[in-house]
């Protein structure tokens, strides 16, 4: 676990607890409770974690399995965005250049 810089700090999501480590997404000190240590995160960013990657924030849903989504793992389509594996079932993503579909970061 990181330790929180500031100490005696309370938890900034639940502002009960003692915060012992940092997110390494938005910064925030938390818990125990509310840390995720396997992935470095707090439950507030996890809740929002791209369910392709585990590693970005989500921007969005796929359009047809519903999985959220960050801009990397998925590609847009008029109003609709679409998670990488749903793209190449549905034909919207050839299989060898996806790179040059998605979404820029």
């Amino acid at each position: 676990m990181q330790s929180p810089k500031v100490d005696g700090a309370l938890c900034e999501v639940c502002e009960e607890e003692p915060a012992i480590a940092r997110c390494r997404i938005c910064g925030r000190l938390v818990c125990a409770r509310d840390f995720e240590a396997s992935l470095g995160i707090c439950r507030v960013c996890l809740s929002t974690l791209c369910q392709v990657c585990r590693e970005r924030l989500a921007v969005g849903h796929c359009a047809r399995c519903g999985r959220l989504v960050c801009r990397r793992d998925s590609v847009r389509v008029g109003l609709s965005r679409y998670c990488i594996d749903c793209a190449r079932a549905l034909g919207i993503l050839p299989a060898t250049r996806q790179e040059e579909v998605r979404d820029p970061d």
